[in-house]
């Protein structure tokens, strides 16, 4: 992070995941960079402002969002050995339950 011209810029975004088992690992890197956008959004562009007593904005569509173009560079990091390596435990115990062979 830096102040440029009295404003905050992120440089660089990282997040660590570990969904335990994931189907479609690319998906939870793109849920997670999602996150990246709607938290970076809420930081530089979105309020709730009031007046009278109520909220003004009427819905999301009043909200302004990060584009791709002002995105940081970020980084999701997992574990698939590991991850992987407690499915294969998980399942061999599910089949030791059942007393069902496991592969």
């Amino acid at each position: 992070m830096s102040v440029e011209g009295g404003k905050l810029k992120v440089h660089r975004i990282v997040a660590a995941s570990d969904p335990t088992y994931a189907v479609n690992p690319a998906q939870v890197e793109r849920q997670v960079a999602g996150s990246f956008v709607y938290g970076l959004s809420a930081l530089y562009y979105q309020e709730c402002t009031v007046k009278d007593g109520r909220i003004v904005e009427s819905n999301f569509d009043t909200y302004d969002s990060m584009r791709i173009a002002q995105m940081p560079k970020g980084r999701v990091d997992h574990h698939p050995e590991r991850r992987q390596r407690a499915v294969g435990r998980h399942r061999r115990a599910d089949h030791l339950r059942r007393g069902t062979r496991g592969g």
